[in-house]
């Protein structure tokens, strides 16, 4: 390699030996060292003005364990070993490159250095992240199996159980009972099951909500009938729910509005895992997962004798309870926000919760449960005109608050919607100051200028022995 000497070559030089990061350090064919970067400086601990002009020699008495120079201009050939500086106390990984004229005579050694100790935290900073992003996809991994369905969210210990309930007895055929209020989300729990099973693969995932069809057609949607089974049949026939879900998982939702003469029939199905159509002599055998759910007290319903004790106890193999939304506060603006994502994304509307209305969401008892949430929700931000939902949208698009929430909205029916929104937002702050101890946490937990808050507490008559900070 050919080193030039024009004015331009030289200010590129500098600029090299001043912001290289690497420790750059020239000597030249008589061993002198020419030339040195900052970086080099600060690996050595040794200033340009202690070694430029002197033999490279000279590094061996400032703390300098070894020098491959003399090897590198004797066999004119690149060099790598690794050094040691008492002075830093640094591990250094040294390459010395000859550079010769075009008739191959050494002109220059130009040496690099490289702090091993940053390599070294380099590479396990690198390691540590790959670690770490492992981490995240076991997570997610752990995530998609745990929660297939996007709609479960499980933080509280009860909906866990739930969930670890459901995962275990995916790995087993036994019939299921899920029980629960109407909208709690018995169905999404009975398709984790069916997802995380292998019957997924096999088969489908098939419902029927018994209580919506009417007791003359059920035995026909479940079973099926053949030509000429009754008036109006096909003439071809139809298969049943049953064959539909061939090596899959049918889903029997509302089992408690079964009709007695189905439930002999259901029973049969279940122990003999034959089903017979209607207008049918032959039996025809079926591979077929069945879960059930209700939203009624099924025991009770045996007591009175308007469900088989027989049939319960088939069903009730594994039963899992899942409790209301209102036993899972710590799960309700997790799920806001959950749906909200999902119905911006739906309808392209990009819309935000206040502070006050989140706090008004856990404080509903939400008889309807999820069933219930996401209708509130989607109404709010379908036809609310603001991007961040406020108190007094909720209030007005839907009424149910105004009559079920904080006492103070439900004790006074009288009461102006004006003064029902001041007298709720009272509440709130109150609430926020006596939780917080502290204006500015208050404030930010509310969303507002401590100005604001002030003023406000001023207004309401609020004592508060609180911090400022």
């Amino acid at each position: 390699m050919k080193m030039g000497n024009s004015c331009k070559d030289t200010d590129i030089l500098n600029i090299i030996m001043e912001f290289a990061s690497d420790g750059i350090f020239i000597v030249d064919k008589n061993s002198i060292i020419v030339g040195m970067t900052k970086a080099y400086e600060r690996m050595s601990g040794i200033k340009r003005e202690e070694l430029i002009g002197l033999p490279v020699a000279t590094l061996l008495n400032m703390g300098l364990s070894k020098v491959p120079v003399l090897q590198i201009i004797e066999e004119k050939k690149p060099l790598s070993d690794i050094i040691t500086y008492s002075r830093t106390n640094k591990e250094i990984l040294v390459t010395g490159i000859p550079i010769l004229d075009e008739k191959g005579d050494l002109n220059y050694v130009v040496l690099c250095f490289r702090d091993l100790s940053e390599l070294n935290a380099l590479q396990k900073e690198i390691s540590n992240s790959q670690k770490l992003i492992q981490q995240y996809k076991n997570e997610l991994d752990v995530l998609k199996q745990d929660a297939p369905h996007s709609d479960i969210i499980a933080r509280n210990p009860k909906m866990k159980r739930v969930l670890e309930l459901a995962k275990r007895s995916a790995g087993v055929d036994s019939t299921v009972l899920i029980l629960g209020e109407s909208g709690v989300g018995k169905d999404l729990i009975a398709r984790y099951i069916h997802q995380q099973s292998d019957r997924s693969i096999k088969g489908k995932y098939i419902k029927i909500d018994c209580s919506s069809i009417p007791e003359t057609l059920l035995e026909s949607e479940l079973f099926g009938y053949e030509h000429g089974a009754f008036t109006g049949a096909r003439e071809t026939g139809k298969q049943g729910l049953f064959q539909m879900a061939e090596k899959g998982t049918l889903f029997l939702d509302e089992i408690g509005d079964l009709p007695l003469p189905l439930q002999v029939k259901l029973l049969n199905t279940l122990q003999d895992r034959k089903i017979n159509p209607l207008g049918s002599l032959k039996s025809i055998d079926v591979d077929v997962r069945v879960l059930a759910a209700t939203n009624k007290d099924l025991t009770a319903l045996v007591e009175n004798g308007s469900f088989r004790s027989d049939l319960f106890y088939r069903l009730n193999v594994i039963q899992i309870n899942i409790p209301p939304l209102r036993q899972r506060k710590e799960e309700i603006i997790p799920l806001v926000f959950h749906f909200a994502k999902k119905i911006s994304l739906k309808y392209g509307i990009e819309k935000d919760f206040s502070s006050e209305v989140l706090r008004l969401f856990e404080n509903y008892e939400w008889p309807g449960n999820i069933r219930e949430l996401i209708n509130v929700v989607e109404r709010s931000i379908v036809l609310s005109t603001n991007n961040t939902i406020q108190l007094q949208d909720v209030m007005e698009l839907s009424t149910i608050f105004a009559k079920k929430t904080h006492p103070p909205l439900s004790a006074r029916k009288n009461k102006a919607l004006k003064e029902a929104l001041a007298q709720a937002e009272r509440n709130l702050i109150l609430d926020t100051l006596n939780e917080k101890k502290s204006l500015r946490l208050a404030a930010e937990e509310l969303k507002i200028d401590i100005s604001t808050l002030v003023r406000k507490k001023r207004k309401y008559k609020i004592k508060f022995d609180g911090s400022f900070d």
